[in-house]
């Protein structure tokens, strides 16, 4: 799913300047299954924030902020994203793995999240005027 959102969000930021990102850490040995995807500090922040806070799924955190060497004036945005069912099946226990080798159907090695676990956020950069 993430694979096509991102397709998705690259022509959104063309043509409205916010700009969308699906970050992750990765579990234990791993890393995120796409290294484009680790977060930057702030967001790293952030995933520290909600892994803390244990806020109930639903609620995202944002901020006014000055960012870069121009001083820019950004809002940033944070939704932590939280696995579902669904994520599992790629994401979940390796001895699940339908072909039997710790592999998910794309062929990646399944990091063994559970239920609720944490997996990253969508970050987004609004420009402000």
């Amino acid at each position: 799913p993430v694979t096509f959102a991102s397709t998705i969000t690259k022509d959104f930021t063309i043509r409205t300047g916010i700009v969308v990102r699906f970050v992750s850490e990765g579990k234990g040995k791993y890393g995120p299954r796409n290294p484009a995807n680790l977060p930057d500090d702030w967001e790293s922040m952030q995933i520290i924030k909600f892994k803390d806070a244990h806020l109930p799924p639903g609620e995202g955190s944002g901020e006014f902020l000055k960012m870069g060497v121009t001083k820019k004036v950004v809002y940033r945005y944070f939704f932590p994203l939280y696995v579902n069912e669904l994520c599992l099946k790629c994401h979940g226990d390796p001895s699940t793995s339908p072909s039997g080798d710790g592999k998910d159907v794309a062929g990646h090695s399944m990091e063994g999240y559970t239920l609720g676990d944490l997996r990253g956020g969508i970050s987004l950069t609004f420009p402000v005027q």
